[in-house]
């Protein structure tokens, strides 16, 4: 093929992927896959970042780019999140890569992509562990620990290779008097978190009355380049402590609040403060408040926010956590039953790789 002379272009063609290997029915296992485009300026700065949910539209747009032809092709414009303008300037690098969200907790198995290449980096959240319940004319529930956060590369496998992985469970609500479950670990290449290429613990669960929640997955028994732990969970009063937040790669998860007297304690924000936030503390009486869900790994995915603490009187649980890997609150002292601790949420697995047979290609503008 021959290109506008007018250009300096180094591409490489993408390979040809069936569509098996990235079609809508893969969500209803668990598997989410984008496409996204980035524009650098010569420093690296970044321009502009594109998702697209078809890999058909993708190779249209990167055409459209290799030829010249995107600022007279309006109809291609709409096709990324967000949409492409005329103001994105010139003397760009376009950079492609592929996107694997895997949220099934019963997923086993990866099988690598035809285009698979050594250029990948592997993102683990563990779950988070449920907050514990509140204790009959005692104290209330600890709140239960964020999961942990890792990344790294994998350099060993190839294409068209099946890998074993496992998604973190959520860590169930603890009842009335109980303790919650601990969070699930991630995995990717491996049987198991301490043999896996890459992989994330999962935090652990509240305690009831105990002036100590649960602890957060921690970094140290995770497997990485980059590892953070999720914050613990608060500690408890006649109210529940707070769940931890989830840790992701900005940094760690923050702790969760302990309980002030009847209230419960706050929910500990997700990922350094990038992501959920955690659930507001609660008054005397009143449920605890849940986490908000974290949006900052794309897609609608991030690191969630642990939940509130319940209150010190009857009928008052403790909030369920926000995904991904955030921990739950515990329940208020329980004097007439209901004062169940809050759920965990489960974790993650991000897997991100720049295709073997494109790499990256630079366009400049005279």
């Amino acid at each position: 093929m021959s290109w506008p002379s007018r250009h300096k272009l180094n591409m490489m063609i993408l390979a040809e992927i069936p569509k098996r290997q990235w079609s809508q029915p893969l969500q209803e296992k668990g598997i989410f896959i984008r496409f996204q485009i980035t524009a650098r300026l010569n420093d690296g700065h970044i321009v502009w970042r594109g998702w697209f949910d078809d890999r058909n539209d993708a190779d249209a747009f990167l055409y459209a780019i290799a030829t010249d032809t995107l600022h007279i092709q309006p109809e291609l414009w709409s096709l990324p999140t967000p949409m492409w303008t005329l103001g994105m300037g010139e003397q760009l690098s376009y950079y492609f890569a592929t996107k694997i969200y895997i949220s099934s907790t019963s997923t086993t198995s990866y099988t690598t992509p035809l285009d698979w290449s050594p250029i990948n980096t592997i993102q683990c959240l563990g779950g988070g562990g449920g907050g514990a319940g509140g204790v009959g004319h005692a104290s209330g529930g600890g709140g239960g620990g964020g999961g942990a956060y890792s990344s790294g590369t994998v350099l060993t496998i190839g294409p068209n290779t099946s890998v074993t992985i496992n998604v973190g469970s959520a860590g169930g609500a603890g009842g009335s008097g109980g303790y919650g479950g601990n969070g699930g670990d991630t995995w990717f290449n491996g049987t198991s978190a301490s043999s896996a290429s890459v992989s994330a613990k999962g935090g652990t669960a509240g305690y009831p009355a105990s002036n100590s929640g649960g602890t957060g997955g921690q970094a140290s028994s995770s497997v990485g380049t980059t590892k953070y732990s999720g914050g613990n969970g608060g500690t408890v009063s006649i109210g529940g402590g707070g769940g931890g937040g989830g840790a992701g790669p900005n940094g760690v998860g923050n702790n969760g609040g302990g309980a002030g007297g009847s209230g419960g304690g706050a929910g500990g924000s997700g990922d350094a403060g990038y992501g959920g936030a955690g659930g507001a503390a609660s008054g005397q009486g009143q449920s605890g408040n849940p986490g908000s869900a974290g949006t900052e790994l794309g897609s609608g995915y991030g690191v969630g926010g642990g939940g509130g603490g319940g209150g010190g009187d009857s009928q008052a649980p403790g909030a369920s956590a926000g995904l991904y890997g955030a921990g739950g609150g515990g329940g208020g002292q329980d004097i007439g039953g209901g004062n169940v601790g809050g759920s965990g949420t489960q974790g993650l697995l991000i897997i991100t790789y720049t295709p073997g047979s494109a790499s990256f290609f630079s366009l400049f503008r005279r």
